[in-house]
This record gives C-alpha cells, structure tokens and sequence, in this order.
C-alpha cells in the first residue's frame, strides 16, 4: 500500500509510470507475440507442400523465409497492437482494482496513462525508421524467397524499381535461369527499352 504524504506525490508518480509502462510493454510483447506465432504457424501449414520441395536446407530457408515477412507482418500491424495492448492493460488494472487507488491519490487518468501514450510513440517512430531505412532491403529479400518457391516457372510481367528509383518493366522473368526478358527501364522523362533474348540481372 502506498502512502502519500507531503512533498512525496512526484515519486509515486514515478512508481506509477515505471509500474504502468512495465505492465503495458508485457501487453504489447504478449499481443505480438502470439499473433506473429499464429501468422506463422497458418501460413506454414498453408505452404507445406511448396518448402517440402525445396531441394536444400530446407530449415534456414523456412526461418528466412518468415525472418524477411514477419517485420512486413508486424509494420502493418503495429497501430493495432499498441490499441489491443492498451486496452488489455486497462481492463487487467479495472479486474484487480488498482485504477481507482491510483486516481484516488490524485493522478489523473490522463497523467496515468502518458506512459502509454510514450512508448506507443516510440513504437511508431521504431515502425517509421523500419519502413524508410529497412523495408527496401526486407521487399528484395522476401521476392528472392518467393523466386525459390516459384522453381523453374516462369513469370510474366513483374514491375520492379531498382537503387536508382528507375521502374523496371520485366515481360518474362525465369527464376532457374536467372534471365530476365524483354527489359524496359523507364527512367524520368523518357524510357530505355532494352532488347534481346534476355537479360541475367546483377
């Protein structure tokens, strides 16, 4: 039981805010937790059958595979997260009582839950840095995996953008061989066409 006297509330509201964002971190962490598992697990039942016919090291192409799309998974999921976790971390300090002790003390509501309001903030900003400096490298990552999955079928028309921020147009592209076809590269103002039977990409 805390008691407040004189001169002491801006140390309970320390406690309050250390004891409010421990408790809503271990939200976050739980919700993410088991929904990336849950991702995880209905998306590699799904695909079984095409990682079976991965020749070799099936196992680190798998947990590749998932390393590469559960930071996608999470980006677009990372507003929902900070909102259910909140919400479970008010609903668990109503269940055990300890919401109206701590506004009784004389913390607002608002002033109690400005933790959580920090850390979703921090959250969003890690979410932003992950998308303008990670998420270029983790899209090339994840479409090399799916050239594994595809084997030796080819695929038509694939739009892609290169270092250069130029759209690359490829109208046949063979995964075994490695050979793009009929190549347009179209740069700002105008368009390079490149000719010829194929194309190996770098």
């Amino acid at each position: 039981q805390i008691v407040l006297r004189p001169g002491r509330r801006p140390a309970t509201v320390k406690i309050f805010d250390r004891y409010i964002s421990s408790q809503y971190l271990a939200a976050l962490g739980s919700c993410t937790g088991i929904l990336v598992v849950l991702y995880v697990v209905i998306d590699l039942f799904t695909k079984l059958e095409e990682f079976l016919e991965v020749k070799q090291g099936m196992l680190a192409f798998v947990f590749q595979y998932y390393a590469y799309r559960v930071p996608q998974f999470l980006l677009h999921l990372a507003p929902v997260l900070t909102l259910i976790a909140a919400m479970l971390l008010v609903v668990k300090l109503v269940r055990q009582n300890e919401l109206v002790p701590m506004i009784a003390s004389g913390t607002s509501v608002h002033r109690l839950l400005l933790p959580v309001l920090v850390v979703s903030c921090l959250v969003a900003v890690g979410m932003a840095a992950l998308e303008e400096y990670g998420l270029p490298e983790i899209e090339q990552r994840v479409r090399e995996t799916k050239d594994v999955l595809a084997g030796d079928e080819q695929r038509d028309n694939l739009i892609l953008r290169d270092d250069a921020n130029q759209v690359v147009v490829v109208r046949r592209y063979d995964p075994g061989a490695k050979v793009m076809k009929n190549v347009v590269v179209l740069q700002t103002g105008d368009a390079v066409t490149i000719t010829g039977e194929g194309l190996k990409p770098a």
